[in-house]
């Protein structure tokens, strides 16, 4: 049985498709925001293809939205003329989150992370990623609220992000990654919703990428 968390990503939201780009670009001070974010294609065995973001989170290790990556039997990771081999290495269906390896990353430096439930209601956010896959965007806004779905808790953001953008980054002000971007109301508005990176912080970050267990 379709998890009801993602029986609501498919029914009202659907992010893993193409986009248009988002309406904000990087300031200055931020232009060092993309350094962790990669551009993810994914081909199904039907060889239908999805466009999305990843995050790195440790040396080798990315982040995205697992429906983006669930169903890929081919996956790659890139930015400008290179394209990288990665692998699925665990999914929380549940929770939509789901890890990736990518080997050639190893020696890349991952995203700082922010620490758990620094972030309150009110606080700049920006969002990072590749709508359509095309050149990374990014824009500002505010965190609106907070809502929790089982371990997970779900942010809801003025920072607009768009169709094929899902499983890209959410910073805070300083730069710290917070979330994953991953759905939002057709109606757009303040109601952007992204995944937050502190309940998988000790389970991703701390086990040896063998089991995973988030949430």
């Amino acid at each position: 049985m379709k998890p009801r968390f993602l029986y609501l990503f498919a029914v009202l939201f659907g992010l893993a498709t193409a986009s248009i780009e988002a309406s904000e670009s990087a300031s200055p001070s931020h232009a060092d925001l993309g350094a962790a974010v990669f551009k993810l294609s994914t081909i199904d065995g039907t060889g239908k293809g999805k466009a999305g973001s990843a995050v790195l989170i440790a040396p080798g290790k990315l982040l995205t939205t697992c429906h983006v990556a669930r169903d890929a039997e081919s996956l790659q990771v890139h930015r400008g003329a290179a394209r990288l081999t990665a692998k699925t290495d665990f999914m929380d269906i549940e929770h939509d989150l789901c890890v990736l390896s990518a080997p050639d990353l190893l020696e890349s430096v991952p995203a700082e992370v922010a620490t758990p439930g620094e972030l309150k209601v009110g606080d700049e956010v920006l969002a990072v990623g590749y709508p359509r896959g095309r050149k990374l965007a990014v824009s500002k806004g505010r965190l609106k609220a907070l809502h929790r779905y089982g371990a997970v808790r779900v942010l809801q953001v003025s920072a607009p992000f768009d169709l094929g953008q899902s499983g890209g980054a959410l910073f805070d002000i300083s730069g710290r990654l917070v979330g994953i971007t991953a759905f939002k109301t057709v109606s757009g508005g303040d109601f952007h919703f992204a995944l937050a990176f502190d309940a998988t912080n000790e389970e991703v970050l701390t086990r040896q990428w063998e089991v995973v267990t988030l949430g």
